[in-house]
């Protein structure tokens, strides 16, 4: 066919998808501040302070911030920039911070810059057919890292600090109901010195015990059930970390505890499941059900040992028995 005129066009994306990057991934505000918190350790922060009422929050790092309007552009205003390899530990296309739009009425001040914004009127109207944006702004004010303030567009009950040990481990963080206690959950290992209203709830991986250790991960897990009759059905529940950061939990017939990844773990969008390809997450199946073969495998052999010395006691008395009879 032959071509009278001809243009080169490119792909663009209807804001219909914007929203849904908002509103789809959002699975509650304390997934949505982990996200802030793995997008900290990306840009180098050591330390941060979220202060969190049932109100709003200011969720501030030390780390690098935006350098420039370019980069604000190109990471905040963009949702798939990719990250190149190397340049992030938990980072792939940049579509985490979407999840806290859904929550709040945000302010994002970085260097002079301040990035606005309130996406309340299109959410509860559902509108979906218009652009969604933001108020970028110079300010007097210099803040080297990133500091978030926000407002809830919802009521919300956060719970305490104080309550963070009261939930079992088997407990997912969304069924905790609280905001800080399930957020403080999901950042238990961290690498970096997090605090919540001044409480510091990280703990590094080398003040912890673990029972096990490979190339892959850490094991801090506790026996907590022994084999009965029963011994096939899984009853523990192990929380697996992807380098700090909660992911998913996987069931163990013996263990309660943690996993905590060396590797990074091959995760889905959402990151909340590991792909089923991923090598370091088939490595930590495959050593807790080693672990609970090792647990089988002494039980069964101290119950062999039981019922041998149990038969040779019996042999002792009717050898006794048959003596006196002489």
């Amino acid at each position: 066919m032959s071509s009278i005129s001809s243009a080169n066009k490119t792909f663009s994306v209807h804001p219909a998808l914007i929203y849904t990057i908002i509103t789809k991934q959002a699975s509650g505000v304390h997934k949505a501040l982990l996200e802030l918190a793995m997008n900290s350790v990306d840009a180098g922060a050591t330390e941060i302070h979220l202060n969190i009422t049932e109100e709003g929050f200011v969720f501030q790092d030390n780390g690098s911030g935006f350098k420039d309007e370019e980069q604000i552009i190109s990471c905040f205003e963009t949702f798939g920039t990719p990250h190149v390899d190397g340049d992030a530990e938990y980072g792939r296309y940049r579509l985490g911070r979407a999840q806290l739009l859904c929550y709040a009425k945000t302010v994002w001040h970085t260097k002079n810059m301040c990035m606005q914004v309130d996406l309340k009127d299109a959410l509860d109207a559902n509108i979906q057919d218009v652009p969604l944006g933001y108020e970028l702004s110079t300010v007097s004010e210099y803040f080297s890292g990133c500091k978030i303030s926000g407002l809830f567009y919802d009521h919300l009950n956060i719970g305490t600090v104080d309550q963070i040990g009261e939930f079992s481990n088997e407990v997912e963080p969304e069924s905790i109901g609280y905001v800080i206690p399930a957020f403080a959950k999901m950042v238990k290992y961290l690498p970096v010195d997090l605090f919540i209203n001044s409480v510091k709830v990280t703990k590094s991986i080398k003040d912890v015990f673990a029972i096990e250790r490979n190339d892959e991960a850490l094991f801090v897990l506790d026996q907590k059930y022994t084999p009965n009759q029963d011994f096939t059905r899984p009853r523990g529940v192990v929380n697996v970390y992807n380098k700090g950061a909660y992911a998913y939990q996987i069931k163990s017939k013996y263990y309660d505890g943690d996993v905590t990844s060396l590797q990074n773990i091959d995760l889905n969008i959402a990151r909340n499941s590991a792909k089923t390809i991923c090598p370091v997450a088939k490595a930590i199946s495959k050593k807790i059900s080693q672990l609970d073969q090792r647990v089988d495998y002494d039980y069964l052999k101290s119950r062999n040992a039981n019922t041998s010395t149990q038969l040779i006691d019996t042999a002792r008395f009717v050898v006794l028995e048959g003596s006196f009879r002489f």
